[in-house]
């Protein structure tokens, strides 16, 4: 987890640190003065309470639980926290995309009944005024095709635009 406090916050965490680092019998190592700064500058409610019940149930801190607090809590927690946050965003992109898949397929699954339906129309009609209506038909269907398209494309676009 990056922090950048204050220096005047800093030194004051820094301050109480040391003695707690005592209190519990702690070498002053990375791994451990990182782990309390971040128990007395409250980065995280998670590490807090963990410490708090070591604490309360007079339980020793070993170089095991240290090691796991820090990693869990300290070096990990931003890390776990985007990764959080980029598997919901991707979710949610696998998710859309899938809509918009269907709706493509759908699209175009009508899309193709509707010209087999003009052409058989077509093929059993020598009215050139009835024929001239079906190709415009089917001309309008293209037309609401290419649209609905590029409606597509253009919620691809935004939603490739939000990452």
């Amino acid at each position: 987890m990056l922090r950048q406090d204050e220096p005047k916050q800093a030194a004051e965490y820094l301050r109480q640190v040391i003695p707690l680092l005592s209190q519990h019998s702690l070498a002053p190592t990375p791994v451990n003065y990182s782990t309390f700064y971040s128990y007395l500058s409250g980065a995280s409610m998670a590490l807090n309470e963990v410490i708090d019940g070591v604490i309360s149930e007079k339980k020793t801190f070993r170089v095991a639980i240290m090691l796991e607090l820090y990693e869990k809590y300290v070096n990990g927690a931003a890390s776990i926290q985007q990764q959080e946050k980029i598997q919901k965003a991707l979710e949610k992109v696998m998710s859309e995309a899938s809509d918009e898949i269907q709706h493509v397929n759908n699209g175009a699954t009508g899309f193709d009944q509707s010209l087999n339906k003009h052409a058989e129309t077509l093929s059993g009609t020598s009215d050139p005024q009835a024929a001239a209506l079906i190709l415009k038909q089917v001309m309008q269907d293209t037309r609401d095709m290419v649209s609905q398209n590029k409606d597509i494309q253009t919620r691809m676009q935004e939603t490739n635009a939000k990452f």
